[in-house]
């Protein structure tokens, strides 16, 4: 997520200074939100995963 959004900001940069009439912050901060939500809905299942397997291994090793 962070990588996206440093990959994000550096393209808003570079379209504000191509357009400077539009306000392109006020513009793209929706898709970002979206894109961020996005991202990180797709990649819970996996940080799930990953939680419940030190969880169990975590309860196993208190027997």
């Amino acid at each position: 997520m962070i990588a996206f959004g440093l990959v994000f900001y550096l393209a808003l940069g570079v379209l504000s200074r191509l357009m400077p009439q539009v306000q392109i912050f006020f513009v793209a901060m929706p898709l970002n939100v979206f894109a961020g939500l996005s991202i990180f809905a797709l990649s819970l299942g996996s940080i799930l995963n990953v939680w419940l397997r030190h969880i169990e291994n975590f309860a196993q090793s208190m027997n």
